[in-house]
């Protein structure tokens, strides 16, 4: 939610502007807006699946949990990172498809920080990968096999998907309750997402100015 909402779309939204988009269309914050929403949101959900999968379809079992359960949040900050650290850098200035990003000292010294972001975001997010993908070929390759009988989407007692019948009190009084803060969150967005659209028209007034 986060990556694909809060960063990718609410960029992706302000880039359909078209006068917005003029000044942002040749930055770093198109690249980074697609690394929110492809690279990172959509990405994230496809290895989540992923290990979901590899039980139901391979018939083995997921093998090195713990980095299972630490890879997708390894993965996730570091493209939060890079999407961020582009962003950042396009607002500032810094122009995509050029060999010389800086024009001749145009472009602000925060600049350094911002792509020195993007940068360390970009290992981190490497290193999400790599650890995706040695779980996927450990698991796939000496995972112990798995019985039809025993795998997800199965009806029965072993299917954590399956709600049961026969709830306790403690466990209906935990689905009442579910979920808190979601209305806070909401008027959260709203405002981030007014605040980040509204600044950009603010910037467009800087550059067009109007007598």
């Amino acid at each position: 939610m986060i990556l694909f909402g809060w960063i990718g779309g609410v960029t992706g939204v302000t880039i359909g502007t078209e006068q917005i988009n003029m000044l942002a269309h040749n930055t770093p914050r198109l690249p980074g807006h697609f690394h929110a929403t492809v690279v990172g949101g959509t990405t994230l959900a496809f290895m989540g699946f992923t290990y979901y999968v590899i039980p139901l379809i391979f018939r083995k079992e997921l093998k090195l949990k713990k980095w299972a359960v630490w890879q997708p949040y390894v993965y996730g900050v570091g493209s939060a990172l890079v999407s961020l650290g582009m962003i950042t850098s396009g607002l500032q200035g810094v122009s995509r498809r050029n060999w010389d990003i800086t024009f001749a000292g145009v472009v602000p010294g925060t600049v350094d920080l911002t792509l020195a972001i993007f940068g360390i975001g970009a290992l981190i997010a490497v290193t999400g990968g790599i650890m995706y993908v040695t779980i996927v070929l450990v698991s796939i390759l000496t995972g112990e096999r798995k019985e039809a009988t025993n795998m997800l989407l199965v009806s029965g007692a072993n299917n954590p998907l399956l709600e049961s019948t026969q709830l306790t009190d403690e466990q209906m009084e935990s689905k009442q309750n579910q979920p808190k803060g979601t209305l806070v969150l909401v008027f959260a967005f709203l405002v981030w997402f007014a605040m980040y659209y509204l600044g950009n028209w603010w910037l467009l007034g800087r550059t067009w100015f109007i007598r």
